[in-house]
């Protein structure tokens, strides 16, 4: 999912268009997206945005001594597992707080990392006998090993270390291996989680931070879940919270935190002329956003699109996304939501990837604009439309022409402007073009 540089060349244009979308009133802190463009050179462009390049998850190669951490672990169960102290290690990598720990943080270790202790979470009913059987060891070697005063001293939830076994991780049953990717996102990107089960689950829920996690069936036993961060989304760290309940009932919960990274996307200054001042209008754009986080937020338990996306329009990119935007000497502060391609009305605009027409409707700022619903929550949008070619309901694949080009809405000159947005989260769209989200 790592993005790289977008493999057709990208013209940057500094005399950008002026459309917009919902934006939010001066005085409020968070701007809201807009999808402003100006063929006029009335823009002050005072930092100039670029394509993101995405991390890649931190990999070691070579150096045995450093443990990457992964949802739900923490130095408790490194300490349990490999027989270092929690001191030394918190010590060793100047953790202040011992038990929390960053998804894909790395930690140094006294010595090479060699799991050879498992650790088994005592359910209801478990004995030390049956435990000990299970593994293939005598029952006072279990005692011994975990400091039990007695043979009956065991609590519903309790760790017990199992020497002479290699494994794999600390996951509790049914969760076999998460992999989060990018690890420490970039806000107005995607972060895929794909969770592996080792048994039959009814049911897979996830939240991180206030934002839920829908998980779509991939494969029996992968589960993966995609969410957009968005682009004003500021430095923090957040939780990841996921639930599993197998075929017998039975509930596990993880947690875990990951750090979110800002992305200076630019910043510009645009002016537009009299005409369209009214549609600068803080209640109207916010009652665009309304409607479209109405469209944006659904979501369907199918995936239709495939591998990347292409290109909705042929002609350069005008702007490209999230760059912070001031409007007439500050009427408006906002983004912009998605990528602008230079476009005479009546050029063919393109699908770029296969999906189902969500919707077709004329607002205020974006003027005539096609949804279409790619399934699993993402969505794109085409606007400032002349003419739509689709109708609600209808299915399409990659290359279909949905629509042609125009100049609807708020806007100084004829362009596309074109959203991708993810869980009800405008993010970047060069990320769809440049690699395959799954």
């Amino acid at each position: 999912m790592a993005a790289a540089q977008l493999s057709t060349p990208i013209a940057v244009n500094a005399a950008i268009t002026a459309a917009g979308a919902n934006e939010f009133p001066a005085q409020v802190a968070t701007p809201a997206p807009d999808d402003s463009v100006v063929d006029q050179p009335r823009v002050e462009v005072v930092a100039t945005s670029a394509p993101v390049i995405r991390p890649t998850r931190a990999v070691v190669i070579g150096d045995p001594t450093l443990k990457v951490a992964g949802i739900g672990d923490t130095l408790a169960l490194f300490s349990a597992q490999s027989g270092f102290s929690v001191t030394d290690l918190a010590q060793r990598n100047r953790l202040t707080q011992s038990n929390v720990l960053l998804v894909g943080q790395q930690l140094r270790m006294p010595q090479p990392f060699t799991p050879k202790i498992a650790l088994h979470r005592v359910a209801p009913g478990d004995t030390l006998l049956g435990i000990a059987a299970q593994y293939g060891l005598a029952p006072y070697v279990l005692q011994q090993m975990n400091k039990l005063p007695c043979a009956d001293c065991l609590v519903a939830g309790q760790l017990l270390r199992i020497p002479q076994v290699t494994v794999e991780g600390n996951l509790p049953q049914p969760f076999a291996q998460i992999d989060i990717d990018p690890p420490a996102p970039i806000a107005g990107e995607v972060v895929s989680i794909r969770a592996y089960t080792s048994a039959p689950i009814q049911s897979f829920e996830g939240k991180m931070g206030n934002t839920p996690l829908n998980f779509y069936k991939k494969a029996e036993g992968l589960y993966i879940a995609i969410v957009g961060i968005p682009a004003l989304q500021q430095v923090e760290v957040v939780d990841i919270n996921l639930s599993a309940v197998t075929d017998s009932a039975a509930k596990t919960e993880l947690q875990g935190r990951i750090q979110l990274t800002p992305h200076n996307y630019g910043f510009q200054n645009v002016f537009v002329s009299y005409g369209l001042l009214p549609l600068l209008n803080p209640k109207l754009n916010e009652a665009e956003q309304a409607r479209l986080d109405q469209i944006y937020g659904k979501y369907t338990d199918q995936q239709w699109w495939d591998g990347t996306f292409k290109y909705p329009a042929f002609g350069d990119v005008t702007s490209t996304y999230g760059a912070r935007r001031n409007f007439n000497g500050g009427i408006l502060n906002t983004y912009h939501s998605g990528m602008d391609f230079r476009a005479f009305v009546g050029t063919p605009v393109q699908a770029p990837a296969s999906g189902q027409v969500a919707a077709v409707e004329q607002l205020d700022v974006r003027g005539l604009v096609v949804f279409i619903d790619h399934g699993r929550g993402v969505f794109s949008a085409y606007c400032h439309l002349s003419e739509a070619n689709v109708k609600v309901g209808q299915m399409v694949k990659a290359g279909d022409v949905i629509a042609k080009s125009g100049n609807t809405g708020r806007t100084e000159g004829p362009h596309l402007h074109w959203e991708v947005a993810v869980g009800g989260v405008q993010v970047n769209p060069a990320t769809w073009l440049a690699s395959a989200v799954q």
